[in-house]
């Protein structure tokens, strides 16, 4: 009998792969905002007609996230013949101004896209290479999060020349010349007390010995 319970699995198992009702008919996309779902769809289509359960859906998976505003893919099957790719994107934390709009990063500094507007970036950076926002995201982050939102609610923009000076620019034209992401509760302390005194000008890089102009 158990022999018999096993042959039955094994066959029932071997239909299944090879079945033509599990051939994959539909791929639907989802959580896509940035990326061309066409292309997704370009990239998924050879896999249509592929048996469900046999089809190499980790594969796709690694092929989907080389497009570069793809961060993860999670690949969910659906008896008897749907395939649904649920598609992480990176998300916009940064924008620098490019001459065809704006370029997206994500909080590592993963540039993934150009468009026309800004409304979804927390931070504008003006960076004079933009090769080094991958090595600046990190710390910069670091120096953005710790600041007082009082602080955080005035910066315009955000320039970046290397690891060790970053230059926060807010409204009325007042600069804080920040340096590194070193000391920097003591730099936002010091900040904003410079900032009630009225002071438009400032340099916290070293904050025991601020200067201010």
């Amino acid at each position: 009998m158990a022999a018999a319970a096993v042959v039955l699995v094994a066959l029932t198992v071997a239909a299944a792969l090879y079945s033509p009702l599990f051939a994959i008919k539909n791929i639907r996309v989802e959580g896509a905002h940035f990326v061309d779902v066409d292309e997704i769809r370009r990239i998924a289509g050879p896999h249509k007609d592929e048996n469900l359960f046999r089809f190499d859906a980790s594969g796709l998976a690694e092929e989907l996230v080389r497009l570069p505003e793809v961060k993860s893919v999670e690949i969910v099957r659906s008896v008897p013949d749907s395939v649904a790719i649920e598609v992480m994107e990176r998300r916009p934390y940064f924008a620098v101004r490019d001459d065809d709009g704006y370029i997206m990063a994500d909080d590592q500094g993963v540039a993934f896209a150009t468009v026309d507007n800004t409304a979804e970036v927390q931070w504008m950076v003006e960076i004079d290479d933009l090769s080094i926002l991958e090595k600046v995201a990190v710390p910069l982050r670091e120096i953005l999060t710790e600041l007082p939102t009082s602080i955080a609610s005035q910066v315009e923009t955000v320039h970046v020349t290397s690891l060790e000076a970053t230059t926060l620019k807010l409204t009325d034209r007042r600069v804080i010349r920040w340096g590194d992401d070193s000391e920097n509760e003591m730099k936002s302390r010091v900040s904003l007390a410079l900032l009630q005194q009225g002071h438009h000008e400032i340099d916290v890089s070293a904050p025991r010995a601020p200067t201010i102009s």
